[in-house]
């Protein structure tokens, strides 16, 4: 049982982690909206061509 416990415990430390990461690049995305436009616009173009 003690395996179980310590797999639940890794997965919910990388939950949480992955969780973090996106919520700290979510407000990066509201706080710079042009960068992530001009971004996008690149990748468009890129996948265009």
């Amino acid at each position: 049982m003690t395996s179980v416990v310590a797999w639940a415990i890794v997965f919910i430390a990388v939950y949480s982690v992955l969780v973090g990461i996106g919520v700290y690049v979510a407000k990066m995305g509201i706080k710079q909206p042009e960068t992530q436009t001009v971004a996008v616009e690149q990748t468009e173009s890129a996948l265009v061509k």
